[in-house]
């Protein structure tokens, strides 16, 4: 089985149990045959991980030379600078505790290919993109909550985005956010605004954010590689070149208040 995240593909290997609980949890951004760039084997072993923590999901990432190690509940796992690796998964556990693996994997296998995973939810409206940026609590599922009668809601919480040519594209992914009622389905999009979340009590109010402003909120919402050195100048090099080709603005909305001309 092949897992397809922003055009990126990863051949997947697993026991059967593994597999078809893998294909059901991920569902359309797997597919059977096609090109792949990574691979990751994933077999059983009990105790691996960290224990059950109730209400926590404690992920643990460390770097040796050119490879990523992970541990977090379930499972401990690794990759290299090929994006080749192994998961060790304890099978005790529901699949969805493999969700923190690939969401580093991923996020670091964009970056290293022109792209970012990005705290925020993504709509498509009228075939483009637009992505509204922050950290929870920010009004994201808000957000997305008022736009899916007009749209097509890609995520309340991780979305992809990744050039293609002469401009970059959003893109869902199979990671779960807050709310249930969003379609996990396998799109794509020309980006055509950035929208950094704010809530006010006032008005609504939006300004135009311009260079290293918007760089560096951009960069404080890449999750995982904003905390480690080695990916710093990959990271703000993809930012520097998605500013070129998207503009980004200081959105601070109150509820009830839309302004729906910003997503035409």
């Amino acid at each position: 089985m092949i897992l397809e995240v922003g055009r990126l593909r990863t051949l997947l290997s697993a026991p059967e149990v593994i597999t078809r609980d893998m294909e059901e949890y991920f569902k359309k951004f797997i597919f059977s045959e096609g090109k792949y760039r990574g691979k990751i084997e994933i077999t059983s072993e009990r105790g691996s991980g960290i224990k059950n923590s109730v209400g926590e999901w404690p992920l643990i990432i460390n770097t040796r030379e050119n490879d990523i190690y992970l541990k977090s509940m379930g499972f401990h796992g690794y990759f290299d600078n090929n994006f080749n690796g192994k998961i060790f998964f304890d099978p005790s556990n529901n699949i969805s505790v493999l969700e923190n693996f690939f969401r580093v994997y991923y996020s670091i296998f964009l970056l290293k290919n022109g792209g970012m995973l990005l705290h925020s939810a993504g709509v498509e409206v009228d075939g483009k993109g637009f992505v509204f940026v922050g950290q929870s609590g920010s009004g994201k599922t808000t957000i997305s909550r008022v736009l899916m009668s007009h749209g097509f809601v890609y995520s309340d919480d991780i979305v992809a985005i990744r050039r293609e040519g002469e401009i970059f594209n959003l893109y869902s992914t199979p990671f779960r956010g807050e709310e249930t009622l969003f379609h996990r389905e396998f799109r794509s999009v020309p980006l055509r605004k950035i929208f950094l979340l704010n809530k006010s009590r006032e008005k609504t109010i939006l300004n135009k954010v311009h260079g290293g402003t918007a760089v560096a909120k951009l960069f404080a919402n890449l999750p995982f590689v904003n905390s480690i050195p080695g990916f710093y100048d990959c990271a703000l090099n993809n930012i520097s070149e998605l500013l070129k080709e998207v503009e980004v603005y200081d959105f601070y909305f109150k509820m009830g208040d839309f302004p729906w001309e910003i997503i035409k």
